[in-house]
């Protein structure tokens, strides 16, 4: 047995100096002594982990092998060392072999001798819990400065670690704002920050996201400028700051940081440049919440994870599977002021590491659970029946109170034969989301979209503006409905946003062909007037816009919607995306002379193309990254003829040489351009002038070569929609390598920074909870 002296020896140890009489009393009876010989081994790196140990006298030699390292990192164990404290509570095997180098004295505390100390003295919990920080700590910085800048030294990171600050952030804490001095940089040991910016009515902007494993500040440390976002906790987070001097210290010590630094820098300036960019997955962890107890999710979850595993790797959980995998019955539901919650947020952790998603199906009510799930997530969707009540629900008034920083977005779940929607805004104008969704239930094609919009890869169609030329859209879109190439969000100008509509409302290739017939003859649309306001009353094209969209709301489409309009009292441009459809999509074919303007808040409306005739910014903001796929129908060149006419031309003679044909040789001038003609070049000219960027903002650029068409030769409509199928099919099967977006898989980047951590943090969980049931 331990003598009293040796007791007293082991009570110094900041491991039991808390323990009173009676404590260090049943410690002792729990201790193993152990005797070794010079030369003799404790335990071979790799061993089993079962016993805590504390060296009383003599010393001892350890030494680790390290797969990269040259030589092995030995080091000496002098009397009162307490080691193998992460063996014994986790089970990890030993990280050291640990040898006598003269005859040495222990004691042994295995792991059933814990199990009956902490029985009796629970507080051991947390003094176990305090003890693990500098070993916590000492594992992110081996992992981080291993993974991230391959610096191996071992002493060097010990040196590190009692200088550099650790820093906590709750839920919407904020690092820094912008306009800060940049004084240094971070590592985000675990959680998720979030860059935005003021835009210019005050709001917030988001740049972007970065999780565990990644820095950011870097940049200041080269500049000295000031801060250039505003960068806050959307979850529970710890970061690593690296002020300037520790920084020089690195690099010293470990040059090749500033060839990682350099390539990081360039990596954030092309991302700035080439914003339009896929940029890929953005969203890890995201909480399916069910509006109210009666609304029913496993359906819907499991063909959502379905979707979403077709192209990442994904983690399903609840609460019972939270229980199964962690290994310990009704961990999901522990309380969070327990120690054990501290571990289990390790264990979720570890998960995001090692998945590209992790989804988190809550309870119906408002449970420990629920909560979990909630401060895990950097999106929520809320989840709703369409048929039910629109107003919030009790879980959603509580998920308002606590102030998440995630984004939330809404989920409308409809029948599977449902046709058209109703009554959307109802349901918005009571919440603050950053998107809303309609799936039908059992459609595929639903799930599909919203699993590619939630995981950064939803594909936005753009379809520019450009007369009868527009009929090239819908061969368009048959093109990439033949080649499985899916759209997810839909926007486009003039004739584009007609269009867009149809296809946002989800219908086939031969419904939107019955209403491109509607506009494919000028008796149905043109309705001449005096033209002191515009060359036609606008009424017939009013009246077949109202019959086709009837009393559709742009909230109650399928598909996410916009089209452009332009502002011709404010001169700005006005994107709808929401309100009554037949009028956005009127206001955008409102062609300046040709059509009436149309009043809208006071102000005047006219045809989207003045200002915007092919929107690709629009949907770069929409989509965050997702691909883009645009179809302009304004070629570079146009009206391009072997002209003739003089300063001066008689519109008598021109009219009469469009009604009444003859022969070219009794004519002595070329027949110039019609004023639509002219109109209608002029309004896009600006954007024939922008073609360029846009194109490079897109994924995939299709121009179908429609010139040869005029801007008002609808009733060509039959042969402009097959030289738009003709031209797609020849673009998708000829950039076969600008397609990789829809089949490549989005994964996690390589060489996550804490997974042993993490595990070792969980496996600790899972013990000291076993512990804390004991004791209850």
């Amino acid at each position: 047995m331990i003598t009293l002296e040796e007791l007293d020896q082991i009570s110094k140890s900041p491991l039991f100096e808390a323990f009173d009489p009676p404590a260090l009393e049943a410690l002792r009876l729990e201790l193993i002594p152990l005797s070794l010989e010079p030369g003799q081994e404790l335990f071979h790196q790799g061993d089993p982990g079962d016993s805590l140990y504390i060296l009383l006298s003599g010393r001892l030699s350890g030494t680790e092998c390290y797969i990269l390292a040259e030589e092995p990192y030995i080091f000496v164990l002098s009397p009162g060392t307490c080691f193998g404290e992460l063996a014994l509570l986790t089970g990890q095997p030993r990280a050291a072999t640990i040898s006598a180098l003269e005859s040495s004295r222990l004691a042994k505390l295995s792991r059933q001798g814990l199990e009956q100390l902490v029985e009796k003295y629970p507080m051991f919990i947390e003094t176990l819990n305090r003890q693990l920080i500098p070993i916590r700590r000492h594992l992110a910085l081996v992992h981080l400065f291993g993974d991230l800048f391959s610096i191996k030294d071992d002493t060097f990171i010990d040196e590190l670690q009692s200088q550099l600050e650790w820093i906590h952030l709750g839920n919407g804490e904020i690092l820094f704002r912008e306009g800060d001095p940049g004084d240094a940089m971070y590592l985000i040991v675990s959680g998720r920050l979030r860059f935005v910016t003021s835009d210019r009515k005050g709001g917030e902007r988001m740049l972007g996201e970065a999780s565990a494993g990644e820095y950011l500040g870097e940049f200041a440390l080269f500049t000295d400028e000031p801060r250039t976002a505003t960068v806050y906790a959307v979850r529970a987070s710890e970061l690593l700051c690296i002020n300037r001097s520790m920084f020089e210290r690195i690099v010293e010590q470990c040059p090749m940081i500033m060839i990682h630094l350099t390539r990081s820098i360039i990596k954030h300036s092309r991302q700035s440049i080439e914003k339009g960019k896929h940029k890929g997955l953005t969203t890890r962890n995201i909480a399916l919440v069910p509006i109210r107890p009666e609304v029913q999710i496993s359906v819907f979850t499991h063909d959502l994870v379905q979707a979403l595993s077709t192209n990442h790797s994904v983690l399903f959980l609840n609460a019972d599977r939270l229980n199964d995998l962690y290994g310990l019955p009704h961990a999901a539901q522990s309380s969070l002021n327990s120690p054990l919650h501290s571990y289990i947020t390790a264990w979720l952790n570890e998960q995001e590491q090692k998945y590209a998603m992790v989804i988190y199906e809550t309870d119906s009510n408002w449970s420990p659970w629920t909560v979990r799930c909630l401060e895990q997530a950097d999106c929520i969707l809320l989840i709703g029946e369409s048929g039910m009540d629109f107003k919030p629900g009790e879980m959603e008034k509580k998920i308002r109170g606590r102030a998440l920083k995630a984004q939330v977005e809404l989920v409308l779940l409809h029948p599977s034969n449902q046709k058209q929607i109703a009554g959307t805004a109802r349901w918005l104008a009571n919440r603050t989301v950053r998107a809303h969704h309609h799936v039908r239930q059992n459609h595929a094609g639903d799930i599909q979209r919203l699993a590619r919009r939630i995981s950064g890869g939803a594909v936005g169609l753009v379809l520019g503006g450009g007369g009868a030329r527009g009929f090239a859209h819908l061969g368009v879109i048959r093109a990439l409905e033949k080649q499985g190439i899916p759209f997810d969000m839909v926007g486009g100008t003039s004739m584009g946003a007609l269009l867009a509509a149809a296809a946002a409302l989800d219908y086939d290739y031969e419904t939107t062909l019955e209403l491109s017939k509607k506009f494919a003859s000028p008796l149905k649309l043109f309705d001449p007037t005096l033209p002191v306001v515009s060359f036609f009353r606008s009424e017939k094209v009013t009246r077949v816009l109202q019959t086709v969209f009837k009393d559709i709301q742009i909230e109650d489409l399928w598909r996410p919607y916009y089209c452009v309009a332009s502002n011709l009292t404010k001169a700005t441009e006005k994107v709808h995306r929401s309100g009554s459809l037949w009028e956005a999509v009127r206001s955008s074919l409102a062609i300046p002379g040709v059509f009436s303007p149309v009043l809208y808040e006071g102000d005047l409306l006219v045809d989207g193309a003045v200002l915007n005739n092919l929107p690709v910014d629009v949907m770069v903001e929409l989509s965050q990254g997702g691909p883009i796929i645009a179809v302009n129908v304004f070629p570079e060149v146009d009206l391009e003829r072997h002209y003739g006419f003089g300063p001066s031309v008689s519109g008598w003679e021109a009219l009469f040489t469009k009604v009444v044909p003859l022969p070219a040789q009794f004519h002595q001038k070329s027949e110039p351009p019609l004023i639509f003609e002219n109109l209608l070049r002029v309004l896009a000219l600006n954007d024939v002038h922008q073609a360029r960027e846009k194109r490079d903002s897109c994924d995939l650029y299709i121009n179908p070569p429609v010139e040869r068409f005029g801007l008002l030769e609808f009733q060509s409509y039959a042969e402009i929609i097959e030289v738009g199928y003709n031209s797609a099919m020849e673009v998708i099967t000829a950039n076969p390598d600008k397609l990789c977006w829809s089949q490549t898989e989005l994964s996690r980047p390589a060489s996550p920074p804490v997974i042993q951590l993490e595990r070792v943090l969980s496996d600790l969980g899972s013990f000291l909870a076993t512990l804390k049931e004991r004791t209850n």
